[in-house]
């Protein structure tokens, strides 16, 4: 089934390379035709349907259809679907997972998978290094107070500090304050 294909169901005609692939048993998808996409925890992030143009009429809006882990999703309201375009607003970690897009092409089904993996924000200068009373445990906040991460540290004095989080992001060097 893969090969060169020409789509004469319009005026213009176009040539294209299609590869078909099975999908995975119980998914909508071929894990091994995938793209991948990271986005920041707390950030904005857009998912698009790659390549989709090729499918849809000059001029015309297509009717595309996201589904995350192939099930149908009732989206929060601080994710938008536009055109070929799946806008999250302020990522959380419930996000990470395979967002599909759907459009209908003659008597095919053209779809689209991407996978969306978070990582922890990026941490500024704002940062404060807050040891607690025992001094191995060090808890990472910003100034406006947020804990964003917990790590074990070597005993005071500290020369240079590693911070780990759940999502593998890290700080290094000398915190700026020590309370």
């Amino acid at each position: 089934m893969s090969g060169h294909y020409r789509n004469s169901t319009y005026c213009m005609k176009v040539s294209m390379s299609l590869t078909v692939a099975e999908n995975d048993t119980d998914l909508c998808f071929n894990s091994k035709m995938r793209f991948f996409e990271k986005a920041e925890l707390s950030k904005n992030k857009d998912i698009t349907c790659p390549g989709i143009d090729d499918y849809v009429q000059p001029g015309a809006q297509p009717d595309i259809v996201w589904y995350k882990e192939c099930k149908p999703k009732q989206w929060r309201q601080t994710i938008e679907r536009k055109r070929d375009t799946l806008s999250i607003k302020d990522v959380r970690e419930d996000d990470i997972g395979n967002y599909t897009c759907e459009l209908e092409f003659g008597n095919f089904l053209v779809r689209r998978t991407t996978e969306l993996s978070v990582t922890a924000r990026k941490l500024d200068s704002k940062l404060v290094m807050l040891p607690d009373c025992d001094h191995n445990t060090l808890w990472a906040s910003e100034a406006e107070g947020s804990c964003l991460a917990i790590c074990h540290v070597p005993p005071l004095p500290y020369s240079h500090t590693l911070v780990k989080t759940k999502y593998q992001s890290e700080v290094k060097g000398r915190p700026e304050a020590f309370l």
